[in-house]
């Protein structure tokens, strides 16, 4: 609206009643509010109609009830569409209920003042409806600016949302190509069925990619088959994998007269050790990986492992356990903390199973607890995962974690000769 513009109007078809009315208004008028007044109702919507088109504010009427042609009542339903902010005020001599609900149906009306009116009456009267009507104005400017604000706001979330889910998808684009690459270089379990038949592989990520890794290797009379878990999860977990999976494949490509399994692990280590270009240790994250490797004899069932802090369990015909290695928590690339456990052992008639911590360490939905070692132990021992000569870890696992967010990457990797 244009500043400066302010009005009030005082219609009344008896010239004397509108000249009194207009000198008791502009004894107590504040500054700044222009006075108009009409003799008819006609006359006043003459006046007003131009004024209010061209942005002026009429802040408050007070109108004749008993005019002619054109009643109050009806003036003040026509003002209620033209400046529906405005207050009525209607004046009467005939201070019946009729008056008043006839205005009513067509306006809302601030006040009725019967005539003769008490000046003082008049003056707080007009002077209230200019501060309800200022008061209200203002609310209404208030409000139509938080609106304005919150569609601004509401268009920066969508505008913002969009960006997001654009980030998002090329993030998991992203990530659906980097464990594509992973798999590139991690082999594929299935190839060692032809000599593993009972081989069961379960791994399931927290995230796209894992740090937890399967690795195979065919020597022919016999085979090489691993299972770590590196530094974390997610990409930075993915990375170490890589690495890992490709210094086991070097150190196994040319191998001539016996396998050493504890230096095919230490070494794995050393060669870690010298890719690093910085400290193994950043903040309080550090790199490293757990690593279990077994090379077994497939006619003998003779087997030679190595453990670098990681799981090694054997599982008899009975289900009871023989826990050859198990991890000690976390281990990075201390040289202090890098002694790789080995050992022999004949595995005929009996299940090797190798597992990462974040099997173990899963909260269950139910219980609310971790599982533990002892728990998978339990597990096993009960005859729950290996039924009826299939192992059922993945649907145990499932299950106990419910609804609950994965832990951790978690891996199992079990395998028994054929008889």
């Amino acid at each position: 609206m244009r500043r400066g513009k302010r009005y009030i109007i005082l219609v009344d078809d008896e010239a004397i009643i509108l000249s009194v009315l207009s000198l008791h208004v502009k004894s107590f008028l504040p500054e700044g509010i222009e006075l108009i007044t009409a003799n008819s109702g006609e006359s006043a919507l003459e006046k007003l109609t131009p004024l209010v088109q061209e942005g002026g504010e009429l802040l408050c009427v007070i109108s004749d009830y008993m005019m002619s042609p054109m009643r109050g009542s009806e003036l003040l339903g026509h003002l209620e569409i033209l400046s529906p902010a405005s207050k009525k005020i209607m004046l009467t001599g005939q201070a019946d209920l009729q008056a008043v609900s006839e205005v009513l149906n067509k306006a809302r009306l601030f006040r009725y003042i019967e005539k003769p009116w008490e000046p003082k009456d008049l003056e707080l009267t007009v002077l209230e409806a200019i501060h309800m009507y200022d008061n209200e104005t203002e609310l209404a400017k208030r409000t139509q600016e938080l609106e304005i604000l919150h569609k601004e706001l509401e268009q920066k979330v969508i505008d913002r949302t969009a960006e997001l889910n654009q980030k998002n998808e090329e993030l998991r684009q992203g990530l659906q190509y980097a464990r594509f690459v992973q798999e590139c270089f991690l082999p594929n379990h299935t190839d060692a069925w032809d000599v593993l038949p009972k081989l069961h592989v379960f791994s399931t990520s927290a995230e796209a990619v894992s740090g937890d890794f399967y690795w195979y290797k065919n020597l022919g009379d016999s085979v090489l088959i691993a299972q770590g878990d590196c530094t974390g999860h997610g990409l930075a977990g993915a990375l170490l994998t890589v690495l890992v999976s490709d210094f086991l494949s070097e150190k196994t490509s040319h191998l001539v007269g016996g396998v050493d399994v504890k230096e095919i692990v230490s070494g794995t280590v050393y060669d870690l050790k010298k890719r690093l270009r910085r400290d193994v240790q950043y903040s309080d994250m550090v790199a490293g990986f757990d690593l279990a490797l077994m090379h077994v004899n497939l006619k003998t069932g003779d087997a030679e492992w190595g453990s670098l802090n990681s799981n090694l369990m054997l599982v008899n015909e009975s289900n009871e356990v023989e826990i050859i290695s198990k991890s000690k928590g976390f281990l990075h690339l201390d040289l202090e903390q890098t002694d790789v456990a080995c050992g022999q052992v004949n595995i005929k008639g009996k299940r090797v199973v190798m597992c990462s911590d974040g099997l173990y360490d899963q909260i269950g939905e139910v219980s609310n607890k971790r599982l533990r070692l002892s728990g998978l132990i339990q597990w096993i021992e009960s005859g729950e995962v290996f039924l009826d000569n299939k192992c059922g870890i993945d649907d145990l696992f499932a299950t106990w974690k419910g609804s609950q967010d994965q832990t951790d990457d978690a891996t199992w990797v079990s395998f028994q000769l054929s008889n």
